[in-house]
This record gives structure tokens, C-alpha cells and sequence, in this order.
């Protein structure tokens, strides 16, 4: 078994040599599995198989989270065109 300065040694070769962020580590690639999985309509239990954890219950944040950007992404259609309170409003994304 490979110690924990050698995975991440692997890692950072693996990640460096397909061209992702200096700042990607194993848990940011984990949890952007299970947020894409949930949003693609994966239950929990297959994304709790996909992802390694040892309970249903953290899967479940994932499609929680899916189920909330959802109602979001159904209540800015029904708002689209009128005017928001600029307090309620979200500041415009910075482009990189």
C-alpha cells in the first residue's frame, strides 16, 4: 500500500499532467462526482457506491442539494423578466 506522500505525489502528477488546477485535490474531484451524479438524476445509493462512503446519509446531501438547485432553477424561470428588489438579488459572477 502506497503511503499518503505517494498518493499524493501520484496525484499531483496525474492532475498536473491533465492540466487541472494546482488547487484539485482528491476531495474536491470526489465531491464534484457526487454533485454532478445527484444533478444527472443518480439516487443516492449508487452515488454512496460511486463515491465510497460508508453511509446512505452522505450521499443523500448530494441529492439533496441536486433537489434544491432545481426548485432554485424553477422559481429564477417564474421570476425571469420582472424586476427583483436589489437586496434579493445575487451579485453578478466574477469571469475569470
Amino acid at each position: 500500500m502506497a503511503t499518503k506522500f505517494a498518493r499524493r505525489s501520484i496525484f499531483r502528477r496525474v492532475a498536473d499532467r491533465a492540466g487541472l488546477p494546482r488547487s484539485i485535490t482528491p476531495h474536491t474531484l470526489r465531491h464534484t462526482m457526487a454533485s454532478n451524479a445527484a444533478h444527472a438524476g443518480l439516487d443516492a445509493a449508487t452515488i454512496q457506491g460511486l463515491g465510497g462512503w460508508k453511509t446512505r446519509a452522505m450521499a443523500e446531501r448530494y441529492t439533496h442539494a441536486a433537489r434544491l438547485a432545481t426548485a432554485m432553477e424553477a422559481v429564477q424561470s417564474r421570476l425571469q423578466g420582472r424586476t427583483i428588489a436589489p437586496e434579493l438579488q445575487r451579485p453578478p459572477e466574477k469571469r475569470t
